[in-house]
């Protein structure tokens, strides 16, 4: 498989290069450039050159067939998972709040996906920060309290919600079993 074409694309996208602003830093016509992203044409070395110099690349870097660059995909094999754990101490109300890592913890990436299991009690007022960007939360298994701002929604296994997460917030588990939710925050 030629995986240029579509690296070409990934790597307009990333630079948020339109294909009229690509074609003026490189002198290659608009519908080129875009027959070369749909495979339509193939590269000469010139293009290529040209190509490489506009993005900031090697030709070596530019033309190499893996489609997946470490910066552009990351996969968490479910054995692979980092574990953290934010114990509490006792009496504070706070509990023992425990995370499972499922995306990359590059700063690159806008989203930041894992696994939380809420405590049994809500954590103490000043112990959770608000923070800038969203948060989506998707309960797995289980019952779920959470304390948005002064209100108090009830979720249960299957019910999601998501919201501005610069509003303080905190969860917690709610009968005999701990829950289980997927947490999703995009930074603003």
């Amino acid at each position: 498989m030629n995986a240029l074409p579509f690296r070409l694309k990934m790597l307009r996208k990333k630079n948020r290069l339109s294909l009229d602003a690509l074609s003026q830093m490189t002198g290659v016509t608009k519908s080129y450039l875009s027959k070369l992203e749909r495979g339509l044409s193939q590269p000469s070395i010139s293009i290529i050159l040209r190509l490489a110099s506009a993005y900031g690349l090697s030709v070596a870097d530019l033309v190499d067939e893996r489609i997946n660059e470490p910066d552009d995909i990351t996969i968490v094999r479910k054995s692979e998972r980092r574990f953290i754990r934010i114990p509490g101490e006792e009496g504070d109300g706070l509990g023992e709040i425990r995370y499972q890592i499922l995306g990359s913890s590059s700063n690159e990436w806008a989203l930041a996906p894992f696994i939380a299991l809420p405590p049994m009690e809500f954590p103490q007022e000043d112990a959770i920060m608000p923070h800038e960007g969203e948060e989506f939360i998707f309960i797995v298994r289980g019952v779920v309290e959470i304390k948005i701002g002064d209100r108090i929604f009830r979720l249960n296994s299957g019910d999601s919600i998501h919201f501005n997460s610069e509003y303080p917030h905190r969860f917690r588990s709610v009968g005999k079993k701990p829950a289980e939710a997927l947490v999703v925050t995009l930074r603003a």
